[in-house]
């Protein structure tokens, strides 16, 4: 199976990331309080259709 990677089709199905994004550039110095939002972004990112909200986690079910 190949796997196309289109960020910005990501991005636009979920819409807490540009929330996230755009109060990071305001305030760049608190990221952990967004881990969790960009975590799920990029678990989108390499599986659109997985529920793991971790990238770790992520790995480690796509490593199996």
């Amino acid at each position: 199976m190949i796997y196309k990677k289109n960020a910005w089709k990501e991005w636009k199905s979920f819409p807490n990331a540009t929330q996230t994004f755009v109060e990071l550039s305001a305030e760049p110095l608190e990221v952990e309080s967004f881990m969790p939002v960009l975590h799920r972004f990029v678990v989108l990112l390499y599986d659109r259709s997985s529920s793991k909200i971790r990238v770790n986690a992520l790995r480690k079910h796509l490593f199996k």
